[in-house]
């Protein structure tokens, strides 16, 4: 269903080590057809679409002689890493850049890489809380918007997110589950990604049963 319709609202894959989450996860990206993209467009921009474009990009073509360049390629496959950071997801200055030219530039994020494209959240529930409502956020509005001392721009973001996350590793924020469409066991037989908290429950009233049980005997 994702592959057929990447606007579907995101998917989301639990399931213990060793259940393939990731390999499904590249499984549906290769489903996804390739597209055509603007040459130069720091946010895979799409040719027929210039009301999507990065900020920037339509006055730059326009300042060329030459008609707009396009190429093919595939989707992008972008990984949130469990060590990013809120900047390099969104975006932030390039401070080299910056100084050469005297006036603030923007430096594209992750976000931006992902655009029409696959962005994957691996081990969702060790993904910094706050890195990770960023990433959900612009991707639920369809554009990632840039505030930074000096800058402000905005590009569109419209990826199929897909996350996943190890039950056994830690719970996941029902709130968090909830930004998504799907949500699929890996496990099979398939399981509650609540079952482990269920368990421990269960063996911990059955503990007590028992001792009340030896204390009438």
């Amino acid at each position: 269903l994702a592959a057929v319709d990447p606007r579907i609202g995101g998917v989301a894959l639990f399931g213990r080590r060793g259940t393939c989450k990731t390999v499904m996860a590249r499984g549906v990206h290769a489903l996804l057809p390739a597209h055509r993209v603007v040459l130069g467009s720091t946010s895979n921009a799409d040719p027929e679409n210039e009301r999507a474009w990065e900020a920037g990009l339509a006055a730059r073509l326009r300042m060329e002689i030459a008609p707009i360049q396009t190429h093919v390629r595939r989707p992008t496959f972008v990984t949130l890493p469990l060590a990013t950071t809120e900047d390099a997801v969104v975006g932030t200055i390039d401070v080299e850049n910056s100084a050469r030219l005297g006036s603030p530039v923007y430096d594209p994020g992750l976000l931006a890489r992902a655009h029409r494209g696959v962005l994957y959240l691996d081990e969702l529930n060790l993904l910094d809380e706050a890195v990770a409502a960023c990433a959900l956020a612009a991707v639920d509005a369809g554009v990632n918007k840039v505030e930074r001392e000096g800058v402000s721009t905005s590009h569109a973001c419209d990826a199929l997110c897909i996350a996943t996350w190890n039950p056994d590793e830690g719970e996941l924020r029902p709130t968090v589950v909830d930004r998504f469409a799907l949500c699929v066991s890996a496990d099979e037989p398939p399981v509650d990604p609540t079952e482990n908290r269920r368990s421990h429950a269960s063996r911990g009233v059955a503990g007590r049963l028992a001792r009340r049980r030896r204390g009438r005997a």
